[in-house]
């Protein structure tokens, strides 16, 4: 029976082999939507959460349409009940 220590470093292992490349992968794409972003109103920091919702297939332009809490109007990644 393996011990908890080599149960956990066969898990690390996996991660580190199957996960890593792929989240390596989704920040590289991160940093080229945020490299391509020419506006220099925007922070860094601006430009990395709108690629992120770029990334996940969300419409940069959309708006929030529901009226029933405080977000109504505002793109939809400004209004925290539509972003999570």
């Amino acid at each position: 029976m393996l011990s908890q220590t080599n149960k956990t470093s066969q898990i690390n292992k996996m991660y580190e082999k199957i996960m890593t490349p792929k989240l390596n992968k989704m920040v590289d794409t991160i940093d080229k939507i945020v490299i391509q972003n020419k506006n220099d109103t925007k922070t860094k920091e601006i430009k990395e959460v709108e690629a992120c919702f770029t990334l996940l297939g969300h419409d940069m332009n959309s708006i929030c349409n529901d009226n029933t809490h405080d977000g109504y109007r505002l793109k939809f990644y400004q209004c925290m009940d539509c972003s999570h």
